[in-house]
């Protein structure tokens, strides 16, 4: 076949080629890869020859136009039609079930971080393990990002689907703990490893004064400037970053290797007409300076791969990979644009060195630019050159130090913040080459010499750059944080964190201005960190940051986070937020593992359980108790602060808190006269806690003394208190419980005299006899009953109003005068009830000699009873018992109930 119809074919392949490519996606349904509307043939199936091409319908001839090539890997990505994950997005048939199983998968992916942070730091707890807690974390990121990224491509054709600020958020975490591990890192190494750096360098002082290259200079440099290598350190990251920014979604060549700008040599040579024509004027030469020299243009096939090819090349060196885009041009066949790549090196002939020559025995090559001053210089003057691609002038200037070329090419506060540390640390490593060097240089702009300033001068050029972007970016709250990091700048740091902790919402669900959850995590962690390496600087801040971060844990009801990260705060604050997280618990399981979380985490589980019972006894929290079983005049409230006593019931040492406790709520309740609910408070303490209190305090020998007197002499005053006040409510409660059960027994059980009617004939004068007959039987036992019953009342309420030194009576040793005026508060209430009960129950049974003789036991002197009477209570009394003299009278007895003679 000769060439002009070898030609001729291959351009008929090529736009047949393309019309496949344009039908396949015009059309929706159809796989790129279908054959025949009836068979499909899958990817195996295919003859893929040696040289990557297809035997098949869909084969393209080799070593044609870029466009016309397809190879295995571009059958999924590397065609110039189709970008990266597009032919996913053709094939991805996902269910609305699949849809909500990804979407779980991606919130447990992010939400899981709160767990494994916790679980590095306790992991790796020693400041000598500090980094590899950071390298654990980044680990940790960059598997969350992965995890999300890989649900996203997944489904990026559904709407709405996951916000990719969470996404930036976790990414831009992870580049800050590697940025905290290089910088950190560098400023705590070991002192031991400083003193054999310096050792080496004594030894070779005298041969590096008398003999230095380039390369030693800018070593030196490098070992002996702090600011100099952590802005090397920094630059570093920037790209990295940037690598990982571009995972997946980089510029790639579509051909094998060619030769630069085939399609213009091709229209060059070719005799005849070409189906793709160039639209502009060509060049008539193919050497590198050809288009600029020319004014002319490339073929418009080549000038679209060469923008390409441009844009690839500066973006492998924002990446730092400057191999690869030297790489890239080869592989187009523009190893003069490599080579251009490769002028800035700096010189070093290793022959010269003292320790090669101790050991050489065939010279070294040598290495770098010997005449790099003057490609420095020449790459300046290109970069001034507005004339060249933008994208080519920046990859020359990155090595030449050209700012504001770098500037023009920057998107993003990175890339400016790249490009300003780039061109410093130029211009500052070849200060000291020119300074240090004997060799003569050619001078470079003044403008080039600009470039050297400080890292504070670059953060303040940033945030007034004439990008808005970059504005903006300048003062998100991450790039603040990395900003004050790379500064070393702690106490600013923490200043600008606190304004962000007071100004946010920390609830789960606000919509944060500042601070969201996954950075409040990253603050927390990055304020442990400081404080572990000795730079805890406004330590107010860092517990402000760590307060925050509990706040937002409780909303989440994580026992174990909350408590661990309690733990890292005050004694006081401990017991503060630990037991406002326990407020909130209700279910019994939950709060067994509150509390096994709390002593794991060491924190005060007495006191804070007591907290806790206190805090909702003295408030009216508005929990949901529309579970609980509200008892007849028991609040919802109340329910609540009853059923809070059972924090004190996990551990058997807190049975005397306790026992504190319940007295306090079952005051509070009878002071309000609710006994209904100080019962079911009463009803919460175990009936072996009044021994277990006892054999806990009190030796086993003294055994001879009454056991009232043994709680209230042979005890701490604070548990004999409280024993006795227990004591006087139990006494209290079972008294007028019995007085209940007895007043509903003499109202309601009484059997019912049954009456003859008059006029009443024979048959029911028979039936009333038989009535009359069961009655007095019903009635003889319901005496019976009723003498038993008020025996046992008369007894229980006897106990209150006898109850040894007295019924809610403190020793007068007892300096808590709140407590004192609370105690004779419920005295004057309770006093003075018992005694009406009491009266009542005599007057009822007709026992009105012991009705005047309860008289006589309150104006005893012996009980002071008459003390806690109010004047009217008082009154109403003697009314009562002037009542009960009266029916002794009525008995033919004197008013005393004594028989007259």
């Amino acid at each position: 076949m000769e060439r002009d119809d070898y030609e001729m074919l291959t351009s008929q392949d090529v736009d047949r080629s393309i019309r496949l490519l344009d039908s396949a996606l015009s059309t929706p349904r159809k796989s790129l890869l279908k054959i025949s509307r009836k068979q499909s043939r899958k990817v195996d199936d295919l003859d893929i020859s040696k040289d990557g091409s297809f035997s098949s319908p869909l084969s393209f001839k080799p070593k044609i136009s870029k466009r016309s090539s397809l190879s295995v890997e571009n059958v999924y990505d590397n065609s110039i039609t189709f970008g990266a994950n597009e032919i996913k997005k053709l094939l991805s048939e996902t269910s609305s079930v699949g849809l909500t199983q990804n979407q779980n998968t991606a919130k447990a992916a992010k939400d899981r971080l709160f767990f494994d942070f916790l679980e590095i730091w306790q992991t790796h707890g020693s400041i000598r393990e500090v980094f590899e807690s950071i390298l654990d974390f980044v680990q940790c990121c960059s598997h969350t990002v992965t995890s999300i990224k890989n649900v996203w491509n997944q489904n990026l054709t559904k709407p709405g689907f996951f916000d990719e600020k969470i996404l930036t958020e976790i990414e831009s975490e992870r580049n800050t703990w590697r940025l905290i591990y290089a910088l950190y890192q560098n400023r705590l190494a070991l002192l031991m490893q400083q003193e054999e750096e310096n050792e080496e360098e004594d030894e070779e002082n005298d041969y590096f004064l008398q003999s230095v290259s380039e390369k030693e200079i800018m070593l030196s440099l490098y070992k002996n400037d702090r600011v100099i290598r952590e802005s090397q350190l920094v630059v570093d990251w920037l790209e990295q970053n940037a690598s990982d920014l571009a995972d997946g979604y980089g510029l790639e060549q579509y051909t094998d290797k060619t030769i630069a700008w085939e399609n213009t040599l091709h229209e060059l040579q070719s005799k005849k007409p070409i189906p793709y024509k160039s639209s502009r004027e060509l060049i008539t030469q193919l050497d590198p300076d050809a288009p600029h020299r020319e004014k002319k243009a490339l073929h418009d096939l080549d000038k679209e791969d060469d923008d390409r090819l441009i844009q690839e090349v500066y973006q492998e060196i924002r990446r730092g990979h400057l191999d690869a885009a030297q790489s890239a041009c080869a592989h187009a066949g523009q190893s003069w644009r490599a080579a251009l790549l490769e002028g800035w090196r700096l010189y070093h002939d290793p022959n010269y060195s003292a320790k090669n020559n101790q050991v050489q025995r065939e010279p070294l090559p040598v290495e770098g630019n010997p005449y790099r001053d003057i490609w420095k210089l020449s790459a300046w003057k290109m970069c001034e050159d507005v004339t060249m691609p933008l994208k080519a002038r920046a990859s020359l200037a990155a090595y030449c130090g050209h700012l504001q070329t770098l500037l023009d090419a920057s998107v993003s506060w990175e890339d400016q913040l790249w490009s300003y540390l780039k061109v410093s640390i130029d211009a500052k490593v070849e200060k000291e080459i020119r300074e240090i060097s004997l060799k003569s240089y050619v001078e470079m702009p003044q403008l080039y010499w600009n470039n050297i300033v400080t890292l504070e001068e670059i953060f303040n050029e940033l945030q007034a750059s004439k990008n808005p972007l970059v504005r903006r970016d300048a003062m998100s709250p991450e790039h603040i944080v990395q900003k004050y990091l790379v500064l070393d700048q702690i106490p600013q740091l923490m200043e600008e964190v606190s304004k962000w902790i007071q100004g946010s919402d920390m609830s789960v669900g606000s919509d944060y201005e500042s601070v969201s959850p996954h950075f409040l995590r990253f603050l927390t962690h990055l304020v442990l960190f400081l404080r572990r390496i000795g730079r805890s600087e406004c330590d107010s801040v860092g517990d402000a940051v760590i307060e925050a971060y509990v706040k937002l844990l409780i909303e989440m009801r994580e026992s174990k986070l909350v408590a661990w990260y309690v733990s890292q705060l005050s004694q006081e604050d401990q017991i503060y937020y630990y037991a406002a997280f326990l407020e909130e618990i209700t279910d019994s399981e939950e709060r067994n593992a509150c509390l096994k979380a709390a002593q794991e985490a060491g924190l005060n589980v007495d006191v804070i359980t007591k907290t806790v019972v206190e805090n909702i006894r003295q408030q009216s929290p508005s929990n949901d108790v529309a579970t609980m079983e509200v008892q007849p005049d028991v609040s919802p409230e109340d329910l609540i602060k009853i059923s809070a006593l059972d924090w004190l019931l996990y551990y058997p040492g807190q049975r005397t808190e306790l026992l504190i406790q319940t007295n306090a709520l079952i005051a509070n309740f009878l002071s309000a006269g609710n006994i209904q609910a100080a019962r079911l408070a009463f009803n919460k303490i175990p009936d072996s806690t009044i021994d277990l209190i006892v054999s806990s305090n009190v030796n086993d020998s003294l055994t001879d003394d009454t056991y009232i007197n043994l709680v209230l002499n042979n005890m701490p005053k604070q548990v004999s208190c409280a024993t006795k006040e227990y004591l006087c409510y139990k006494a209290y409660l079972e008294a007028d419980e019995s007085f209940s059960d007895w007043f509903q027994y003499f109202n309601h059980g009484k059997p019912i005299e049954p009456v003859l009617k008059e006029g009443a004939n024979f048959s029911e004068k028979v039936a009333f006899q038989h009535k009359y007959s069961q009655y007095k039987i019903n009635y003889d036992r319901w005496k019976i009953s009723m003498d038993s019953k008020t025996a046992t009342t008369k007894t229980l309420l006897y106990n209150v109003l006898l109850f040894p030194m007295g019924w809610l009576v403190d020793d007068e040793n007892v300096e808590d005068n709140d407590r004192t005026v609370q105690l004779s508060g419920l005295r004057s209430i309770v006093i003075p009830k018992v005694t009406f009960l009491l009266h009542t129950v005599m007057h009822g049974m007709e026992d009105y000699s012991g009705c005047v003789a309860l008289s006589d036991l309150i104006a005893a002197e012996q009980y002071k009873l008459y003390k806690v009477f109010s004047k009217q209570k008082l009154q109403d009394f003697l009314s009562k018992a002037l009542e009960s003299s009266l029916e002794l009278m009525n008995q033919g007895k004197d008013p005393w109930g004594y028989t007259v003679v």
